[in-house]
């Protein structure tokens, strides 16, 4: 709430008065397509905002910033608005905005000629449905001469990425299913946009044959939740 004088309110409203008391709802309204929005780095909304009536178009100065998300037209978390006026003269502004992978609200700052307004979003998990792993390189010397980074890539079910905080487990074994107890370094296991990552080397086992690296991804206790991955890896000899 603001007390404003006649001068300034004239930026976007006429008022009898010398002095009013402001808010931001007497100079423009914030709604939403959506209520929800799922965590998964693309899902959408659009904020409106449409100028009461009296508005002039001309004096209108009006911006937002975001907070875990990002705007369609705009690289940055700041957005200037640039209000249209329609065929049936309501002026209004059409903000498009796109999730992050974090689980949390996704919140707009609207801002008009000083008055400012949040106007925010729930966000839900994007649960996986599918991991799939990626290796630098499909062959690594033994003795711990060489190794190969692993990325990850979790998605859901409509193949977008899954929301952040999934943990992954990760496993070495010979075809015949022994572990080989290799060298896991730089993990990072737990998803970050949509990714995990290791790197690895087999250390001093026989070359010329293969190693099975797999990764599962597990819930909240420890446990498998059915989605695993596994990729072959050949192992040279360190000449």
């Amino acid at each position: 709430m603001k007390k404003l004088s006649k001068a300034l309110l004239a930026i976007i409203f006429v008022y009898a008065c010398s002095t009013e008391t402001v808010r931001f709802n007497d100079l423009a309204i914030v709604t939403k397509n959506k209520e929800v929005i799922k965590a998964d780095g693309f899902d959408s909304a659009v904020f409106t905002v449409r100028f009461n009536a009296g508005s002039d178009i001309n004096l209108i100065n009006a911006n937002a910033q975001i907070i875990n998300g990002r705007f369609i037209d705009s690289n940055t978390n700041e957005l200037e608005i640039q209000p249209v006026k329609d065929p049936d003269g309501v002026i209004r502004a059409n903000i498009g905005v796109i999730s992050t992978t974090i689980v949390d609200s996704l919140k707009v700052i609207f801002n008009i000629n000083e008055f400012k307004t949040i106007s925010k979003l729930s966000s839900i998990k994007s649960v996986p449905a599918t991991i799939s792993l990626q290796a630098s390189a499909f062959s690594v010397a033994n003795s711990f001469e060489s190794e190969i980074e692993i990325t990850g890539t979790i998605l859901n079910s409509e193949g977008k990425k899954a929301s952040n905080g999934y943990q992954i487990i990760i496993s070495d074994t010979f075809e015949n299913g022994i572990a080989v107890n290799g060298l896991f370094r730089d993990t990072s296991l737990v998803t970050n946009n949509g990714q995990i990552s290791f790197i690895y080397s087999p250390g001093p086992v026989n070359p010329d044959q293969f190693i099975n690296l797999t990764a599962t991804i597990i819930d909240d206790e420890g446990l498998p939740i059915g989605i695993t991955n596994q990729i072959q890896i050949y192992v040279t000899n360190n000449d």
